[in-house]
């Protein structure tokens, strides 16, 4: 439905999808009012798309399936315990003049979409997606996302079957050079230095982020490698050439990467991290074994910038410190 600006289409098609009443006058389908038709009967015959998007606040594949779920089709499985609570929920939901649906039923229409159960829906989900040209999208949201193994084994056994094909395949000499597998022995370029050290995946907030900075054990390690001041001097020179870059910055202008604030107003300047990081490179000017104790977290300041630029800066990292 198209029409030039305020020409009432949008209204138009919210009354026809009954996301809008009419002020006046009436619709008839086949004789019927329109408005008296089942909503389970509309809702499977019609689909609506406005001008704005929204996506509901579930998976991807629920807001593909939402339109599908007009109606129970097969009914949930409980045990004798789970029955008589789920019973005592349903008799309450009549009380309140509300349907005795159940939620945890399957609501998908397969018909609807083409398939015949759960086991073709899939294909039917991707044919949708290319339609709308969005299979790549969601594959590359799917492969930087997580599983959980113990509701799909059989996921997480097909995926290490095929890093054993794809680590296969890497051997071939047109692929050198592209990718950096994953080696003890080796230090990892591709990699923070964080991520070096761990050789993993943080699963909780300790080492998460700039945690790992700040992490009494992890700087212990650091000490006892001799790599504590020679990441604080990595970190430093980072800090001060991003702070170099965003200088001229005026007002909340800044750049992504940066860790030092744009230059504030002149009765915020107080406040901003830019004074504290010259007062920095004052102290740090006789060299970093100069620092108080009260010094030190903006020590691990530079330290975790450092951290979370070693790419911008591959050069900071040499053999000697790789070696560590």
């Amino acid at each position: 439905m198209i029409g030039g600006s305020s020409s009432g289409k949008e209204v138009l098609g919210q009354v026809l999808a009954r996301l809008a009443l009419p002020s006046g006058g009436s619709i008839k389908l086949d004789g019927k009012d329109f408005f008296q038709l089942p909503e389970y009967v509309l809702g499977a015959r019609t689909a609506y798309v406005g001008q704005e998007t929204y996506l509901f606040p579930l998976s991807v594949r629920d807001n593909l399936l939402l339109r599908l779920k007009i109606r129970p089709v097969t009914p949930a499985t409980y045990d004798d315990a789970t029955r008589q609570l789920r019973e005592a929920f349903w008799k309450e939901a009549e009380r309140a003049g509300n349907p005795a649906l159940d939620p945890n039923a399957d609501w998908i229409d397969y018909g609807l979409a083409g398939a015949t159960g759960p086991a073709d829906l899939l294909p039917r989900m991707v044919d949708a997606l290319k339609q709308v040209e969005l299979d790549e999208d969601i594959y590359s949201l799917g492969l930087r996302g997580t599983i959980d193994v113990a509701l799909r084994p059989d996921l997480a056994e097909k995926i290490l079957k095929a890093r054993h094909a794809l680590h296969g395949h890497l051997q071939d000499k047109s692929y050198a050079g592209l990718v950096e597998t994953f080696n003890d022995d080796r230090y990892n370029r591709n990699l923070s230095v964080a991520e070096n050290l761990l050789f993993g995946t943080p699963v909780g907030k300790q080492f998460d982020g700039d945690n790992i900075a700040a992490d009494p054990y992890v700087q212990s390690i650091l000490k006892s490698s001799g790599l504590e001041l020679e990441l604080q001097r990595m970190g430093l020179y980072v800090t001060i050439s991003q702070e170099e870059i965003a200088a001229p910055a005026i007002g909340w202008f800044h750049i992504p990467c940066s860790l030092i604030p744009a230059r504030p107003r002149r009765a915020e300047r107080r406040r901003s991290g830019t004074p504290r990081c010259h007062r920095s490179r004052r102290k740090a000017a006789n060299g970093l074994c100069a620092w108080s104790a009260g010094d030190r977290s903006e020590a691990r300041l530079y330290e975790s910038s450092c951290w979370r630029h070693p790419r911008s800066h591959p050069w900071l990292h040499d053999d000697w410190c790789r070696g560590r």
